[in-house]
């Protein structure tokens, strides 16, 4: 074995906030592990070396199992890879990192992801980090590194590499990695077989304030794009082997939809397709869709608020209601099903404007009440993290915000407080931790009313 991955839970401990992780499809142990670790076994394998992956998260929850399972693993690898994606993750990450070095000194320990590159510093000072490979696509940097013999020579050719040389922290140079079969399925996953997704790019034009996914925040300046071979291959590697749906991640409108749409008519692909669309979309390309494909097809959306002044505070685009109701509408009545997003904890959220917000979730239910199968709102928290590298990162009072942890150690141990304020960073000037837990739970009682 060349390298064994490990995605890990938020926490090892019986701490566990179901809460935080409403709008993830996921327990509060944040189980579901990011795609891009498939890509990296498959990308590993097709150069002829061996990977597997460990969802500690799904079967290894508790330290006590972790500790079990890794005294016995039956075939060491020559690497340890550990995933810190999302940040979530990083009291689990902290905690297993800190395990293999005590049972195994000498096997390195690489870690990569978007959490792990804004944090790397933090992460390579550790005595249990070898090596971290910066930036989104980490394919390559990986490949090179597990070719390599581990001299300075050999490390200093790779680039976005961070190591240690002796007692100083070596920052290789950082470049834009672009791959052209990144999210590949060809080696499925057990855990995974159950839900399915295709990343179109990599990156966000977009820019609201909480996210870390930008462009800007990951440092990139334009959008690291899927090609439609690699799309159409996925889509059909999956219907193969499964009838889940199937969701495209990121706007179909940042890549050549006309040509992907004809191709998956052709294929004639029977598994329902998911879209996602960040503003609204117009009738024209509904139609096109539901005219290519085989199946059920779905469009989310996530406009955040129904207030068009929290919106665009939010950096959301500035669209009108009017406008989204127009392309529920259109989407329910060309024979699609469509999912609304809604957020609390945004700018001049208060318990009067979240009122508003549930009077305009109500209004649609009662406007969609004849598509009950179809349509359906989700009114969720931002939590339990504003996104290092967002916008209200780098200027919280800008925004509103004040942050409760900003520092690597601080984001280490605030998912172990057994107060489920305490486990969210931020408050606002208009809410403060504890009242966003109480509006999430007036949030979910009335959602049950509403939805009835």
């Amino acid at each position: 074995m060349d390298i064994l991955f490990f995605h890990t839970p938020s926490t090892f401990n019986d701490v566990k906030h179901d809460w935080l992780s409403r709008s993830v499809s996921s327990s509060g142990k944040f189980e579901i592990s990011p795609i891009g670790l498939n890509t990296l076994v498959n990308y590993i394998k097709e150069h002829e070396l061996e990977a597997d992956i460990v969802n500690c998260a799904n079967t290894l929850e508790s330290e006590d199992k972790l500790l079990m399972y890794l005294q016995n693993i039956y075939q060491l690898p020559r690497f340890f890879g550990v995933s810190l994606h999302w940040l979530v993750h990083i009291n689990g990450v902290m905690k297993l990192i800190k395990l293999l070095k005590q049972l195994y000194p000498n096997i390195p320990v690489v870690i990569g992801g978007i959490s792990a590159s804004f944090f790397y510093r933090e992460l390579i000072e550790s005595a249990d980090c070898d090596y971290i490979i910066r930036g989104v696509c980490a394919e390559k940097p990986l490949l090179l590194l597990l070719k390599s013999d581990q001299s300075k020579d050999s490390l200093l050719k790779i680039p976005n590499l961070v190591w240690k040389n002796k007692n100083t922290i070596q920052e290789n140079s950082f470049e834009i990695m672009e791959i052209s079969n990144f999210n590949s399925f060809n080696y499925l996953h057990e855990n995974d077989k159950e839900k399915w997704g295709i990343v179109c790019y990599k990156g966000c034009r977009e820019n609201c304030i909480y996210c870390g996914g930008t462009n800007r925040a990951l440092g990139i300046n334009k959008l690291l794009i899927n090609s439609n071979d690699n799309i159409l291959k996925q889509i059909k590697k999956i219907s193969e082997t499964s009838k889940k749906s199937i969701k495209l991640y990121g706007d179909i409108r940042n890549i050549d939809y006309h040509d992907l749409l004809i191709r998956i008519n052709e294929a004639q692909i029977k598994n329902k397709l998911v879209f996602e669309v960040f503003y609204p979309l117009q009738k024209d390309i509904i139609k096109e869709i539901a005219s290519n494909c085989h199946s059920e097809f779905e469009i989310t959306i996530s406009p955040d608020s129904s207030i068009q002044e929290i919106r665009k505070l939010s950096g959301k685009r500035n669209y009108s209601n009017d406008v989204l109701v127009e392309m529920i509408n259109n989407v329910l009545g060309i024979g699609g099903s469509i999912p609304v997003f809604f957020m609390l904890g945004l700018p001049n959220h208060t318990k009067e404007t979240i009122k508003k917000e549930l009077e305009f979730i109500e209004f649609l239910y009662n406007k969609f009440s004849i598509y009950k199968n179809k349509f359906k709102v989700f009114f969720t928290t931002l939590s339990p993290f504003v996104d290092p590298g967002s916008r209200i990162y780098y200027d919280p009072q800008k925004y509103g915000y004040k942050l409760h942890a900003k520092n690597f150690y601080e984001y280490v141990n605030i998912l172990t407080n057994t107060n489920a304020a305490e486990t969210i960073n931020y408050e606002t000037e208009w809410l403060d931790r504890q009242q966003i837990i109480e509006l999430e739970n007036y949030i979910k009682i009335e959602m049950l009313k509403i939805g009835r």
